[in-house]
């Protein structure tokens, strides 16, 4: 395009005015945009740059929800299986071993943590190799809002379901029994928040056997919820046989 200019010269002589065309070539608009944006040698942002700006920042975050969703579906989480065990190990005061470690549904608040052959031991003044007991899956769905929310204090379990157990209860040589477990007390002082809360239980075939010289004890006792009925709540149902 053509760009119009009028110029004016005054000679010594004489006045004279001259007019003339002056053709430059047209100044795009985005360079123009550019040029007023710069104040006192500072760039100032333009919607240009506010909008690619905010393209890239929604590329990274999708990107890294995309990694998140990957590492959780991919991710072997049977490789904390022996930080697991030594944990429960400390706690419970005697050898457990587990055969598998599994978290599923983690990309929800509610998942649920699988162990999967679970075999606990006896405490150190019983014959090494016995057995307290064992369990084919334990498994507990965990309220990840409320962990979270109290900084791990609140433990709510809405769901626990152990497969197959099954127990040897006996006293041992020292004559203390196996089944008192000498949980370490909590640190915090407020008791309440430190018990899990548990929602709903199921038992699935468990079985149980108590010997005990001195109540002339020896007894088989077959452990099982039954399903709600009516509108009603789960059963605890035990069977016992012996003597």
């Amino acid at each position: 395009s053509v760009i119009w200019g009028m110029s004016a010269y005054i000679s010594d002589d004489e006045p004279e005015l001259v007019s003339r065309c002056v053709h430059a070539p047209e100044t795009p608009t985005s360079s123009i945009l550019a040029l007023a944006s710069r104040q006192g040698g500072r760039r100032v942002m333009t919607a240009t740059d506010e909008g690619r700006s905010r393209h890239y920042g929604l590329i990274g975050s999708a990107i890294a929800v995309g990694l998140v969703v990957f590492i959780a579906l991919v991710w072997n989480w049977n490789w904390f299986r022996p930080m697991v065990e030594r944990r429960i190990s400390a706690q419970l005061d005697r050898p457990v071993q587990l055969g598998h470690f599994d978290i599923k549904n983690l990309l929800t608040l509610h998942p649920l943590v699988v162990l999967d052959s679970i075999s606990i031991g006896n405490p150190p003044d019983f014959p090494n190799g016995t057995q307290f007991g064992s369990i084919d899956r334990l498994s507990a769905r965990i309220d990840l809002w409320a962990l979270m929310r109290s900084g791990g204090a609140q433990v709510i379990l809405p769901e626990i379901a152990i497969e197959h157990p099954n127990g040897d209860l006996r006293p041992g040589p020292n004559g203390n029994p196996n089944w008192i477990f000498g949980l370490p007390a909590a640190s915090n002082p407020d008791q309440t928040a430190s018990v899990p809360q548990i929602g709903g239980l199921v038992i699935t075939d468990g079985n149980f056997h108590i010997a005990d010289p001195k109540l002339q004890a020896d007894l088989t006792v077959v452990v099982q919820t039954e399903a709600a009925k009516g509108g009603g709540e789960e059963k605890l149902v035990a069977k016992i046989r012996g003597t």
